[in-house]
């Protein structure tokens, strides 16, 4: 990935990170997730097991997300760097 993709992937990965409507459905999803394994019976391993798969996947989710744009905040660095030395 080129830096200049780096940065548009970051831009992107930031909307999405701090767009209300997504912060709300995660955080929605992570107290789903994590009440119906809290509150599964002994015997429901499956339903648990089914719980804390998704709560993994969402934190996967929000965590690549973070990745890119913090590797996009990187990038946008590196070029005003070479920028600057460059004397642009």
């Amino acid at each position: 990935m080129s830096r200049r993709d780096a940065i548009e992937a970051g831009v992107n990965a930031r909307a999405v990170l701090d767009n209300p409507a997504f912060v709300r459905a995660v955080r929605a999803l992570e107290d789903k997730y994590s009440r119906a394994w809290e509150t599964s019976e002994p015997r429901e391993t499956d339903a648990r097991e089914d719980a804390y798969q998704a709560l993994r996947a969402l934190r996967a989710l929000t965590d690549e997300l973070t990745i890119l744009m913090d590797n996009g905040d990187l990038a946008a660095h590196q070029v005003d760097l070479e920028e600057r030395r460059n004397g642009y």
